[in-house]
């Protein structure tokens, strides 16, 4: 990637990041606030890749633009999480917990059948499962009374291979 793609790839973060934000301050959490959160991760899956291609690409600003954008990430995740859990019951925190193992147990297949070729759809599942795990911890808080043996046991181990997980997907350097 050339340098007029590299600010063309950070502005379109950039502005991605910020369409997330304005949409989560402004209340919306339609098709289109998770079709513009899809798109901010993927281009900051985009960036981190073209910086691992060409470390030369790796200046302070864009390293800065990278983290600064992952911590949005974050919070904008977080809000999303708990934005699904107002209203859950026992059987959609049962789901979720499969789906959070589902999610788990594929990106563990990624790292073993592909341990280096498949890195941005690595990323991709442990973002997944992270955001899923999140989910699931935020609707324990909120719902006590839905807690139970085997979702307390899926929360705890999927903590612990996402960790391991995002370790291995991470470029260093880089926040999860």
């Amino acid at each position: 990637m050339d340098a007029a793609g590299l600010e063309h790839l950070c502005k379109t973060l950039i502005t991605a990041v910020g369409e997330a934000r304005a949409m989560v301050r402004y209340g919306d959490n339609s098709a289109d606030y998770a079709d513009v959160v899809k798109h901010a991760h993927d281009t900051h899956d985009l960036l981190l890749e073209a910086l691992l291609g060409d470390a030369a690409l790796a200046t302070p600003h864009v390293r800065g633009i990278a983290q600064a954008a992952a911590n949005a990430l974050d919070q904008i995740d977080a809000h999303a999480a708990a934005c699904r859990n107002v209203n859950m019951d026992a059987a959609e925190l049962s789901r979720l917990a499969s789906k959070l193992r589902a999610a788990v147990t594929e990106a563990e297949r990624l790292v073993r059948e592909h341990p280096a070729n498949y890195m941005v759809k690595l990323r991709e599942h442990v973002r997944d499962a992270r955001g899923m795990h999140d989910g699931l911890l935020e609707a324990l808080l909120q719902h006590p009374t839905l807690s139970t043996l085997t979702v307390r046991q899926v929360a705890e181990t999927s903590g612990s291979a996402i960790d391991q997980l995002e370790s291995l997907a991470t470029p260093r350097g880089e926040k999860h």
